[in-house]
């Protein structure tokens, strides 16, 4: 009987999970991408009139983040490569985070960079970023140590929308 309620609760947890998933699209940043909870939306204006995009959501001790910047112009794919790599030295330096792992992977044939990185404040954080034409996505799951089924299954929710 245990073991039977055991069962019970955990199968009553996982479609909680897969209940509570909010599923979220933009027109702005063609893409649709699925939270673990509902995301609270910021907007920035930054000095060339470009709009700095964040969506952010707790969930338990992790924090998920999605930020996106539309910019002037088409990139093509060897100029958006190099912006993915800058934007990944950025985001290191400020962090000031130690990089645990980083290797490079290709979606709908734009490289970008996946990192595992620990933060001098002893929090693990993956990282996400890539170019696709002329906007710049970046991706964060943060904690003190973030459960890697979560965080693929945020990553690899993303979707381009775009042509």
């Amino acid at each position: 009987m245990k073991y039977l309620f055991q069962i019970v609760v955990f199968l009553g947890l996982m479609t909680y999970q897969l209940l509570a998933q909010v599923n979220y699209s933009s027109n702005l940043g063609n893409f649709t991408c699925s939270f673990p909870s509902k995301p609270t939306e910021e907007v920035t204006d930054l000095e060339d009139g470009t709009k700095f995009y964040q969506l952010q959501c707790i969930n338990g001790e992790e924090i998920y983040m999605l930020f996106f910047a539309n910019f002037t112009g088409n990139m093509d794919k060897a100029e958006a490569k190099e912006a993915t790599e800058a934007t990944k030295t950025a985001f290191v330096e400020k962090l000031g985070a130690e990089v645990i792992s980083d290797k490079t992977y290709t979606y709908n044939g734009f490289t970008g960079h996946e990192m595992v990185l620990k933060s001098t404040d002893g929090f693990k954080v993956y990282y996400r970023v890539i170019q696709i034409y002329n906007t710049l996505y970046q991706f964060a799951v943060l904690g003190i140590e973030p459960q890697i089924a979560s965080v693929n299954k945020f990553f690899n929710s993303f979707k381009y929308t775009g042509k």
